[in-house]
């Protein structure tokens, strides 16, 4: 076939641009483009999403982690006190046991130790309320009429021994009112603001 009849005549073509390569690059440009932000934006709503959950979770478990963290300072509180409370117990206890041999140490060494008795029994009556009568230990008894007889016979109050009763304790009895200081009673007395209720012979 001859040359002549492969090429195209200028004339026969009509209006041409010339080839560009860069063109190639933006084949399809806008639709590229849109299809990116669209992809861009799905991307941040499921991190901003993400990061929500991710932010939720964590306060949600500060939350719980607050919260056992507060049970936990309630029972060491709890527990505490509780120590606290039977160490308080304990150095009562401790008192009121030295305090009950030192008392009868006292009284079983110092025959005296009645007399402070028998005057705190006497003020807690009238001085009308005579005659009256002091309930004593025979010692003791034998010991106030020495010390304080004439003492006692001027307030009308007569001695009595009654073997009832222990060294270091009295009861008085006048015509309106009564005493009662024996140990027993006079130590519920002393241990009641501390809130021990044992007995003098525990």
């Amino acid at each position: 076939m001859p040359l002549s009849s492969r090429l195209t005549r200028r004339e026969d073509i009509g209006v041409t641009s010339p080839y560009r390569l860069d063109a190639l690059g933006q084949a399809g440009g806008p639709r590229t483009n849109a299809a990116e932000s669209e992809a861009k934006r799905e991307r941040d709503k499921t991190f901003q999403e993400g990061f929500r959950a991710g932010e939720a979770a964590a306060r949600a478990l500060a939350e719980r982690e607050q919260a056992r963290l507060d049970e936990i300072l309630d029972a060491h509180e709890r527990e505490m006190g509780r120590l606290n409370e039977d160490l308080a117990r304990a150095v009562i206890a401790l008192a009121t046991d030295v305090a009950k041999h030192v008392t009868r140490t006292h009284i079983a060494v110092h025959e005296d130790a009645v007399l402070p008795v028998i005057r705190d029994a006497l003020a807690l009556i009238r001085e009308d309320a005579s005659p009256a009568r002091l309930y004593l230990a025979p010692d003791d008894a034998a010991h106030a009429e020495r010390a304080i007889g004439a003492e006692l016979a001027q307030r009308g109050c007569r001695i009595v021994p009654e073997p009832a009763l222990g060294r270091g304790e009295c009861r008085l009895e006048g015509a309106h009112a009564q005493v009662d200081a024996t140990l027993a009673t006079r130590w519920r007395k002393a241990l009641a603001p501390l809130g021990d209720t044992r007995d003098w012979l525990d």
